[in-house]
Order: C-alpha cells, then sequence, then structure tokens
C-alpha cells in the first residue's frame, strides 16, 4: 500500500517515527483538554464448569479463600448452588481482567487478594485495590480508575477492565 503511494522500504522508519509523534502530540492535546485516557483494557473469560469442580469440591472454602477477599466472601455468603459458582466465576474474570488493565500478570504486582470487586448502591461492581498493590504498580488511586464489567450465561462468565487515567 505504501509502496503504491510513492514510499519506499527506507522511508517505513521515517513513517513510524511520524506516526509516533502524531500520536504524542495527540495525547498532549486529550490531556490539556481534560480527556479521559484510556490506559489499559483487559478481558477475561471463565469456565463456570471448571469453577463448579472447585467449589462442589472438598476445597471449596479454601479455593474462595484464595481467589475472593474478606468483603467479597460476606457477599458471597448470600449465595449457595448455581448463583455462587457464578459470583465466583465473575469474581475470577473480572480479576483476571484488572491486571491486563493495569499491565501485569495475577501475581507478581498484584494478587487475588488485592483486588476487591464490590457493588455500589446500584449494584454495580466496583473495583478497589490495595494501598500495597498501588505501591507495587508505582501508581495511585488519584492515578487511575478502574471500571469493571461482569456477565454470565449458562456456562460463561466473562469481565471487561478498563483502567482510566484521571486528568487533574
Amino acid at each position: 500500500m505504501l509502496a503504491k503511494a510513492g514510499f519506499v522500504c527506507s522511508d517505513y522508519p521515517k513513517l513510524q517515527s511520524l506516526a509516533v509523534i502524531k500520536l504524542k502530540a495527540s495525547r498532549q492535546r486529550a490531556e490539556e483538554r481534560g480527556a479521559a485516557m484510556i490506559a489499559g483494557i483487559g478481558h477475561d473469560i471463565s469456565d463456570m464448569d471448571r469453577i463448579a469442580v472447585m467449589i462442589d469440591g472438598r476445597h471449596c472454602e479454601r479455593f474462595l479463600q484464595r481467589i475472593l477477599t474478606s468483603r467479597e466472601r460476606e457477599l458471597a455468603r448470600d449465595y449457595e448452588g448455581q448463583r455462587l459458582i457464578q459470583f465466583a466465576a465473575g469474581r475470577f474474570a473480572a480479576k483476571e481482567a484488572v491486571v491486563k488493565a493495569l499491565g501485569c500478570g495475577i501475581g507478581g504486582k498484584v494478587g487475588f487478594a488485592d483486588i476487591d470487586i464490590l457493588r455500589d448502591e446500584s449494584g454495580k461492581p466496583v473495583c478497589e485495590l490495595t494501598d500495597a498493590a498501588w505501591r507495587r504498580l508505582e501508581r495511585s488511586p488519584t492515578e487511575l480508575r478502574i471500571h469493571v464489567t461482569i456477565t454470565h450465561d449458562r456456562s460463561m462468565a466473562s469481565a471487561v477492565a478498563i483502567a482510566e487515567r484521571i486528568q487533574r
């Protein structure tokens, strides 16, 4: 395509440099306008049959303690059977999506216990990280806002997380 436009291979590095310069300028203009900036996007799906095996097995409590925070386990106490499986699978997918949006994997800088997926007054999922996780990320909750959405069907739970750079 570029060759048809009269560019030769030796021009590609120049074009890439120009694209980077334009992107940086565009970001700077957006920041000056106070526009929201997406810092990262993450998505994950969980197979509810796999989660069901863990929850229906003899290691249920240990599994839930490993993937859920104490505040999430408090929410989970209201559920049993398929609804508990949906809850756990949704939280598992959401936490995986969050670390992807943050650009790290689960465990190194942010673990399951560092991520609370709670609800606001309308029932919308809300993500909170521990202070220790923010320090390990070398970030602050005043810099990033994490948006999360969770959905389920009969066999899968899916979650998307967006890390939004907060404009000051």
